[in-house]
């Protein structure tokens, strides 16, 4: 895997391939495996995850402008694990994971040899499902909860349980409408902190809630339909 700092001028000769958004010549940048470009100016705290903090991002290669990238924690460990099986998965109802890799996060960490582990993503066509667990909503009718939550997620479920990975994330807070219909839902990131790290007791088995954020271990299917069924009865 390789990385480098792209400056402005780095831009000129490729504006119709590296525009993510409005005066993106503007910008500096930092480009993942020779190919994706991460904006560290272009915050999107709509898709933040807890953990990490997304930022706009490019295919250099395709124009692909609707990806973003998933800066993680120096602290957290992340499931690298994870993470190349999920590039795999081919998923309508699974946010995509495109690309994973180091960059040097700035040109003055990137002189010192500072890093950051960074996932490239799909960005969602549709919000998130529910922004914040504390804030009211109209509860969903049980044929909606259904129909747009439940079975887009056994999808998803069973996809990931083809390449051996389980979720651990879910959450109302971590689902996003597949577009602006909002007829589907998608699963939301699942591999930039440990396992069920950022999941809120509630959402949890009793034994994994006791436990500590960053020991709850992948689990089995089983802790992903308990999480799924907390969520159900939350919508």
């Amino acid at each position: 895997m390789s990385s480098q700092v792209l400056a402005k001028s780095d831009f000129d000769d490729e504006e119709s391939s590296t525009q993510p958004h409005s005066d993106s010549s503007a910008l500096v940048g930092v480009r993942l495996n020779d190919r994706f470009d991460i904006f560290p100016s272009v915050r999107l705290t709509q898709l933040d995850v807890p953990g990490a903090i997304a930022y706009g991002a490019s295919d250099s290669v395709s124009g692909n402008d609707k990806l973003f990238a998933l800066v993680c924690g120096e602290t957290i460990v992340p499931r690298t694990d994870a993470m190349s099986r999920l590039q795999e998965v081919h998923c309508a109802e699974l946010i995509k994971l495109v690309d994973w890799g180091t960059v040097p996060w700035s040109a003055e960490q990137a002189s010192a040899g500072a890093s950051r582990l960074v996932v490239i993503y799909q960005q969602p066509d549709g919000d998130r499902l529910v922004s914040d667990l504390s804030a009211g909503m109209p509860p969903m009718s049980e044929y909606d909860a259904l129909r747009t939550v439940l079975m887009p997620a056994v999808a998803a479920l069973s996809h990931m349980n083809a390449y051996g990975v389980t979720h651990r994330s879910i959450r109302p807070t971590n689902l996003f409408y597949r577009d602006g219909t909002r007829q589907s839902i998608m699963l939301g990131d699942c591999v930039t902190t440990p396992p069920a790290f950022g999941q809120p007791a509630l959402f949890e088995s009793i034994e994994s809630a006791m436990a500590s954020p960053a020991g709850r271990g992948s689990g089995v299917r089983r802790h992903d339909v308990y999480s799924l069924g907390v969520t159900l009865l939350f919508l």
